[in-house]
């Protein structure tokens, strides 16, 4: 109820808790209360005022204390809901102090991590590069011992440790690129040893003979056998194919030699029997005899037709271990373990002339292509020339130190080879019998030797794995090795040349192509000696200057002559582009320096005239000044653009070797024979301090890259650096053995590198002068020392004739030598530092591709290495072969078939190495083929040089 007068139904009164109809009643019977019905509904209400206050009061009061409960209620509510935070705020603290705690944690082991990543990796990386240095000083030690396969193999490992290093990729692409590998074309495999192979004439078969009692025949071009395998009970010494091609003929242990088709392999069912075994069997030049010999100390002669035996029996006391014909078919000579070779009439048997005693067991013997002589190689150590006709011997004893197995005329008949189980090979004079060169060395006894159809080449076969080619007029190893994976028997070339094959102790018959050959560098010839070569900016023309009066322009893809030659009326010292290479220009002893258009060689009317010889001429960085320097102990500056001289002569005591402008073109300074390097201001030719004195003449001067020092080298064994504001030398002076020709600062200012006449190049700290790496060391003078345009290397040039390129930090040598005829004045690379120009007292001026791969898939380079030499290293360094040589060029082939030629990257490189010898590009960044080479060697007269380079060529026929 609300407290005021008022009714309520008596129904819904009665349904409040506590109240009932009895109570109801009695506070009516007390008139507090009072019943009536309205509208039909029975209600009651307070009939009494002051219990109306009372109860209003009642309520007030007790609605004040509900309040008070409800507030105290929502105090303690509020109290306890303020705890919960309180204490949930406190363990969100603590949470949050906990994930600050567990972020600290976690960022710092996060760090920990990363920094444990990035150690470890960078400790990987260190040890990676700590073993591909292991590996290239292997690879060095081979170099130098001749062993290039291991040189290879440990170069391909190196390069895939550390690929960024550039020491042993610089190396390994250089020496593929510039020897003259010899990899298969053809491997076929017997059951056992090869014995021997041989070429039929024509050159399209290869006929083996095997320790497997079977000799087969291989499709050259295929490399596939054909026809059936010609078995023997026993293994077979030798087989020969008859002077027309037709027949085969074998030599077996089994006792017989037997006739073959050459075609098919079939049996002819011609069987020549002797006691004993057969060591070997020969046609006769006419193909209609054959000879054999025999353990058993007999020498027979059969028709080839019959196979019936016929003349005398040719009787030695011991076994006989090789019979021949002479050239013209008319005698025989015979070798045998009696000490003895025998000479005997080819029809009748009967013995000519006396015997050629030896002091051991005679192992070969055979006639000159004349037929006049005969050489024999025996176990008493020794070979021996011997009159063909009367036994008489001619000539010194050919002597070494161990047997000699075997002995061959060269072709030409001018000289002899031999072969001996003391692991060399020599060359002889087949006349006198006098060495022609250095004993040919190999780490196993050598079997045999060949000579090429045109004797330049000699061919070896040793028990060390390798066959070999040689030089037969230097004496010199070139190309690699031909390798087995036992010892090689025999080799053999084709009648053309071109081809070798091997036959070896591993059960394998390798064909190898040998047809040559790199070049070495393109050549641009002069009539007389090359003073100077410079690239132009961009590297695709080239200037020379010559002592034939001459300055010339060349392309430098093709080695092509632009252009009109550049004439002076006496010999030319210096030719210099321009910056921007639209102009020459040309110093001359005959007092002049000259302007040329740099494009097409035409003269620009422009003479700067000296009183005497004008031995530097240089553009300013910016094209429009010339400065020169003469003999007559001055130098100028110079317009370019009209050549009317600029400023006061600069002056020395006498004459001046060198001038060069600063980089920024403010400044000039000149090195002189009057001791003294002198600055000069470049656009008045005022002196600006004091001559930069030494104790002797000064051959060079230049500016560091920031302009703020000069470089000088002297002829007293020094060079020094110099403040250029100062004027004074800075530190202490970088010494020599003797005279300093150059010195030369790095890109960067922070190296020098020099060059003396001590046989050495230098690298130096500039900031202390102190020595860095190992001295860069040629077998003469160095004449220069430059760095690459990246500082990573520096090129050199020497009076020993070779140019060579080393490691910028450690003074390692990063190629082999490239070699001109002779001395070497000067050597530069190009812009981007793939090529390198050199002039030469050869009359020549050449340009040798030196990094034709900088970028592009590295791990091809090694993959190729191995692939050409049949090997890789295992990760114990220990060499092994190559599952499937043949397989893994194919597929780089394969995988590089269509890069583009003449870029610098491994695709283009690999593609390149891989081409036909006889058609590719001279070098891998050329444009100019073999072919055109050829042509333009043949042009200038130099036809016996491309005979030796490039024997059997077409174009040389």
């Amino acid at each position: 109820m609300s407290g005021y007068r008022n009714s309520e139904a008596y129904d819904n009164a009665v349904g409040i808790s506590g109240v009932d109809a009895v109570a109801l009643d009695d506070l009516v019977k007390c008139r507090v209360l009072r019943v009536e019905e309205r509208d039909g509904i029975k209600r009651i209400e307070l009939i009494h005022d002051v219990l109306t206050e009372v109860l209003r009061k009642s309520r007030d009061q007790r609605n004040i204390l509900e309040k008070q409960r409800q507030s105290e209620q929502e105090r303690i509510e509020a109290e306890k809901r303020e705890q919960i935070a309180s204490e949930a705020l406190k363990v969100s603290k603590r949470r949050g102090l906990a994930f600050l705690i567990l972020t600290v944690v976690a960022l710092a082991s996060s760090c920990w991590g990363w920094w444990s990543w990035w150690d470890a990796k960078e400790s990987h990386k260190k040890a990676q590069h700590a073993l591909a240095m292991a590996d290239f000083r292997e690879a060095k030690q081979h170099y130098e011992g001749n062993n290039l396969t291991e040189a290879l193999a440990h170069l391909a490992h190196s390069v895939r440790l550390d690929p960024e290093w550039i020491s042993s990729r610089a190396l390994l692409v250089n020496l593929l690129q510039q020897k003259n590998w010899q990899f298969p074309t053809t491997i076929f495999k017997h059951k056992a040893a090869v014995n021997m192979a041989a070429f039929s004439p024509d050159g399209r078969k290869v006929v083996t003979a095997s320790q497997d009692n079977s000799a087969r025949l291989i499709d050259v071009k295929t490399g596939q056998p054909f026809g059936a395998p010609m078995i023997h009970q026993k293994q077979i010494y030798t087989a020969q194919f008859s002077p027309d091609g037709v027949l085969v003929l074998t030599a077996s242990e089994d006792n017989t030699a037997r006739l073959w088709n050459a075609d098919t392999g079939e049996s002819l069912n011609i069987t020549l029997t002797q006691q004993d075994e057969i060591y070997s069997a020969r046609f006769s030049p006419d193909g209609k005899r054959i000879v054999t010999a025999s353990k058993d100390g007999h020498v027979q002669l059969w028709d080839a037709q019959s196979g019936i035996p016929f003349g005398d029996l040719m009787l030695h006391k011991d076994s006989v271990n090789s019979a021949e014909f002479s050239p013209d078919g008319t005698r025989i000579v015979s070798a045998s373990e009696d000490n003895s070779v025998r000479l005997w009439d080819a029809n009748t048997g009967k013995p000519l002339g006396q015997a050629m005693m030896h002091q051991g067991d005679v192992y070969f013997a055979q006639f000159s292509l004349d037929g006049a002589r005969v050489v024999t190689a025996s176990e008493d150590n020794s070979a021996r020339l011997w009159d063909a006709f009367t036994g008489k011997p001619l000539g010194e004893k050919m002597p070494h130190l161990s047997d000699v197995y075997f002995a061959q005329f060269s072709p030409n008949g001018q000289y002899v080879a031999t072969a001996s189980e003391d692991k060399s090979a020599r060359l002889w004079d087949a006349y006198s019998g006098k060495p022609l060169s250095e004993a040919l060395i190999h780490d196993g006894y050598v079997y045999e030797v060949e000579f090429s159809p045109d004797s330049k080449r000699l061919a070896t076969a040793s028990g060390d794995n390798n066959a070999r080619l040689w030089d037969v007029d230097s004496g010199k190893a070139f190309g690699g090795e031909m390798t087995h994976l036992n010892d090689v028997y025999s080799v053999q070339f084709s009648a053309d040349g071109s081809y070798v094959v091997t036959a070896s102790e591993d059960s394998s018959v390798r064909l190898w192509d040998v047809r040559g050959g790199r070049i070495q560098g393109l050549e641009m010839l002069h009539r007389d000696r090359v003073n100077s070569a410079e690239f132009n900016f961009d590297g695709t023309s080239v200037v020379t200057a010559s002592n034939d009066h001459t300055a010339l322009l060349w392309d430098a893809k093709t080695g092509i002559k632009q252009g009109e030659a550049m004439l002076h009326e006496n010999q030319v010292n210096t030719a210099q582009f321009s910056p921007d290479g639209q102009r020459i220009v040309t110093a001359s002893s005959d007092n002049s320096a000259r302007m040329w258009d740099g494009k097409t060689g035409k003269a620009l009317n422009i003479a700067m005239i000296h009183n005497n010889s004008v031995t530097d001429a240089q553009f300013s960085p910016d094209g429009t000044r010339i400065i020169t320097a003469s003999l007559d102990n001055s130098a100028r500056i110079w317009d370019s653009n009209i050549g009317t001289p600029l400023g006061e002569v600069m002056q020395h005591r006498s004459a001046i070797n060198s001038v060069r402008f600063s980089p920024d073109g403010r400044q000039v300074v000149t090195a002189s024979l009057d001791n003294s390097t002198r600055l000069w201001d470049a656009f008045t030719g005022i002196t600006l301090c004091d001559p930069l004195m030494s104790q002797g003449s000064v051959s060079s001067a230049e500016f560091s890259p920031d302009n703020s020092h000069v470089v000088s080298s002297s002829r007293v064994r020094t060079a020094n650096i110099w403040d250029v504001k100062t004027c004074q030398a800075l530190l202490a002076p970088m010494i020599h053995q003797s005279s300093v020709n150059s010195a030369r600062f790095s890109g960067d200012g922070n190296r020098v590198v020099t060059a003396s006449v001590d046989n050495s190049a230098r690298l130096w700290e500039a900031s202390t002068t102190k020595p860095l790496g190992e001295p860069m060391v040629h077998r003469n003078t160095v004449n220069s020392a430059e760095f690459s345009p990246d500082g990573k290397c520096v090129v050199t040039a020497s009076v020993d004739n070779t140019v060579r390129i080393w490691d910028a930090f450690t003074g390692k040598p990063l190629s082999d030598p490239m070699v001109h005829r002779q001395s070497v004045f000067s050597a530069q690379f190009n812009a981007d530092g793939t090529r390198v120009l050199t002039a030469s007292n050869d009359n020549s001026a050449r340009i040798w591709d030196v990094f034709p791969v900088l970028s592009d898939n590295a791990g091809l380079l090694p993959n190729l290495a191995e692939a050409v030499i049949g090997y890789r290293l295992t990760e114990l360094s220990a060499i092994e072969p190559l599952e499937n040589q043949l397989e893994a060029l194919s597929q780089i082939r394969k995988e590089t078939e269509s890069a583009t030629f003449g870029e610098p990257t491994s695709s283009s490189f690999a593609r390149w190495f891989l081409s036909d010898p006889w058609t590719l590009t001279v070098s891998p960044l050329s444009e100019l083929t073999v072919p055109d080479y050829i042509q333009q060697q043949l042009a200038a007269g130099r036809r016996s040089e491309m005979e030796s380079q490039f024997p059997g060529h077409p174009l040389l026929k």
